[in-house]
């Protein structure tokens, strides 16, 4: 269906609680039940609002966060991260259908949202698409207890195949059969979504972050390994081997002139995928960090985010080939795509985990949560919990804390034994 506009209703998600839900989407549909459901420190919630028995709606609610300190107001409004959003449900996924249908089955159906943006969406609007399902078969979080199940992996890696293949054939104009609309051409999408930022600012604002890894594992490890890991980190970092990365997945992407290059999801880590047993695919949700870059950045994200050694030792290269089928079935079959050369690329790219899929590990595990107001990485509550991280184990410690201290030191071992740090 197509946005439906919805003048004079909330403005943020604290006002539109239960009953407002059920005004909203009244005038179409009767008989609302809705179950409010939160998702831990996600930053949308999901809500599954139930028509008739057998009958449901996924929907995230977004909003643009006005009373947000100013360094988060200002990282937003110039990485522009809640229009980009706005833009998928209002614009791209319809665009993309046309062509590629089955990118519906990979986005939630339905969305409300409130931008205080001067742009041309200059309202609240909701998008609807009704989905039936019996009750048994719904989605699920992809939690803790099914990152190391190879069905669940696959299936994701599957939604990302299909979402970075649809995007390269639309952006390199490999489908002949779309009509291609003056103002949303792939000209207008690299323009927008390539990211040109060559300083080390970005960057620089991680050291407590590398400090506090090298940290945890010089003080949970016996010599040598930890003063060992600790210098492969922190030299990882300093040497720049980290900054090029960076550059080539997030912050200068425009530099990246790999054939594989596509519209990345951007935020790719397992609380932003919903499972279903029936289905072979996931649906992806928050698409606040799409833009131009290799696929890698997504592969690698959600992989070191939610496997350990072990788990990758047994399954990588079944999860690699499976992602490879799915995104090269849109490729040219020409010299430069076989998945050899694909396969040089994406290890060239593994290194970024140790910051991308390490930083979401802390923070989504870390036991107390963190104040909204606290500036990301160096706020005051972040200098406490890289400060408890680092501090030798204590019968009274969270078991989570263990978890993440394990969590980094296994990704840093896999890495040191790859011969990336």
């Amino acid at each position: 269906m197509p946005c439906i506009p919805e003048g004079g209703h909330p403005k943020t998600s604290r006002d539109l609680n239960k009953e407002e839900l059920e005004n909203i989407l009244s005038s179409d549909e009767t008989g609302f039940q809705i179950q409010e459901e939160k998702m831990g420190n996600a930053s949308q919630s999901l809500t599954t609002t139930t028509f008739n028995p057998g009958e449901s709606v996924h929907i995230v609610i977004k909003e643009t966060m006005n009373d947000a300190p100013s360094w988060f107001r200002w990282i937003h409004s110039t990485q522009r991260a809640f229009y980009r959003e706005c833009l998928w449900y209002k614009v791209s996924i319809h665009l993309l259908a046309e062509a590629w249908p089955i990118i519906h089955d990979l986005s939630p159906k339905c969305y409300y949202a409130y931008h205080n943006y001067k742009l041309s969406l200059d309202k609240p609007w909701i998008w609807r698409n009704k989905e039936v399902r019996p009750p048994h078969d719904s989605l699920r979080e992809l939690d803790e207890e099914r990152k190391g199940k190879r069905t669940v992996a696959l299936s994701a890696l599957r939604s990302l195949g299909h979402f970075h293949g649809i995007w390269w054939q639309f952006l390199n104009r490999k489908n002949p059969k779309f009509n291609y609309t003056p103002g949303l051409t792939p000209e207008d999408y690299k323009y927008h979504f390539n990211t040109q930022d060559d300083s080390r600012m970005f960057l620089q604002w991680f050291k407590p972050f590398f400090k506090m890894y090298g940290g945890i594992c010089r003080t949970h490890l016996s010599e040598p390994e930890g003063p060992d890991l600790e210098r492969r980190i922190l030299a990882y970092f300093k040497t720049g081997k980290l900054f090029d990365l960076t550059q080539r997945t997030l912050l200068n992407t425009s530099k990246e002139k790999s054939l594989f290059k596509t519209m990345v999801h951007g935020d790719s880590w397992r609380n932003n995928m919903l499972w279903r047993p029936s289905d072979n695919h996931v649906v992806l949700i928050d698409y606040q960090g799409q833009m131009m870059a290799h696929p890698g950045r997504d592969f690698w994200y959600f992989i070191y985010s939610s496997s350990d050694k072990s788990w990758r030792d047994k399954h990588l290269e079944s999860c690699k080939t499976e992602y490879f089928r799915v995104y090269s079935s849109y490729l040219d079959k020409t010299e430069g795509l076989d998945f050899e050369s694909f396969n040089d690329e994406l290890e060239e790219l593994r290194g970024a985990s140790l910051m991308m899929s390490m930083c979401v590990e802390v923070i989504s595990k870390y036991p107390k949560e963190f104040n909204k107001q606290s500036l990301f990485i160096l706020g005051k509550d972040y200098k406490e919990a890289f400060k408890t991280l680092q501090a030798p184990p204590a019968p009274s410690d969270h078991p989570s804390l263990n978890v993440i201290r394990d969590r980094l030191i296994d990704t840093a071992r896999d890495l040191r034994d790859l011969n990336v740090i």
